[in-house]
């Protein structure tokens, strides 16, 4: 079973993503904080983390995932955001070594989608 770490300052996008995740078997561990997400990759050892990129309680997503790759680079990171909804022309952001994710995705995500991204990122590292 793959433990998945969720970072959304939101609780309904956590309780979104607890609906369509656990279902599926994956051990969820979720933090709508930059501290709470500290203190949970210290003692929950995730396979992947799902990081929203604009966060209240903290530093923004973006630093927040480099953060998480620099303390542990061979967990995979999502990226998932509605800013390029809220954006008259939406920014094409692609993973890279200022940006270390394996993917950036768009709210709203289907089950579906995300799920399959989720397995993709798992397949990468060897994982699944």
């Amino acid at each position: 079973m793959f433990r998945l770490l969720l970072v959304d300052d939101d609780p309904d996008i956590l309780a979104q993503y607890e609906t369509a995740l656990a279902c599926v078997g994956y051990d969820l561990v979720m933090a709508n904080s930059t501290k709470e997400t500290r203190q949970k990759l210290k003692t929950a050892r995730p396979d992947l983390a799902i990081v929203d990129v604009m966060m209240e309680n903290g530093i923004p997503g973006f630093d927040l995932a480099r953060e998480i790759h620099h303390e542990y680079p061979k967990i995979p990171i999502l990226m998932i955001s509605a800013l390029n909804q809220e954006l008259n022309e939406p920014m094409k952001i692609e993973p890279d070594e200022k940006l270390p994710i394996f993917k950036f995705l768009d709210k709203p995500i289907s089950s579906l989608t995300l799920r399959v991204e989720i397995e993709n990122a798992l397949r990468s590292t060897g994982s699944a």
